[in-house]
């Protein structure tokens, strides 16, 4: 069927919709988009501490890793930035349906941005800070921009596929080939 997965299990990457599948980059920052706010910061060291063990920090206060998830037995993250899907509260409150996220990701597809290029900081709503060069800062705006004028031209025209545009298409590789490559353009958190 359109759309869904191919006769042998897999993803039919014939159709158009389905050709990033593979990318997980860009299938997380996709995540991110749509979760955010919904977010943790883990501490900066782990120590010796499954990942069930530690206490993430959010906007809404501290948290932990719900038992059934996935990543709760995993000894490291790729991340230190978590997006999820549900929050609980039993014995303690839970975060559940948990995704480790590339700080680019966050910049590109969180919150609100600011760049502050004379100290070489960019932050996303505030309170997530990341050192960014002034010329990566200034790609992410301009990136951001183009993503938000290309969502509102769809929703001017939604019968209109903008994936077949020399643009479209130009934009998804140019954020795919930045998540892919992320580690030269912004490292740390303060």
């Amino acid at each position: 069927g359109r759309g869904g997965r191919g006769g042998m299990g897999g993803w039919d990457e014939d159709v158009p919709e389905n050709a990033n599948a593979k990318n997980m980059s860009l299938v997380k920052a996709v995540l991110t988009a749509g979760l955010y706010p919904n977010l943790v910061l883990a501490p900066k060291e782990l120590g010796e501490k499954d990942v069930g063990e530690i206490t993430f920090r959010s906007l809404k206060g501290d948290v932990n890793i719900h038992p059934c998830s996935v990543v709760f037995k995993d000894d490291k993250l790729h991340s230190r930035y978590l997006v999820y899907h549900e929050i609980v509260k039993t014995s303690k409150i839970y975060i559940r349906d948990a995704t480790a996220i590339s700080p680019l990701a966050l910049l590109l597809f969180g919150g609100s941005f600011v760049a502050y290029q004379e100290h070489g900081v960019v932050a996303v709503d505030d309170w997530l800070r990341f050192r960014c060069s002034p010329k990566s800062a200034t790609l992410v705006k301009h990136l951001r921009s183009q993503m938000e004028d290309m969502l509102l031209s769809k929703i001017v025209k939604p019968e209109e596929d903008i994936m077949n545009t020399k643009q479209g298409r130009a934009l998804v590789d140019s954020v795919s080939l930045l998540l892919d490559d992320e580690e030269k353009n912004c490292v740390g958190v303060l």
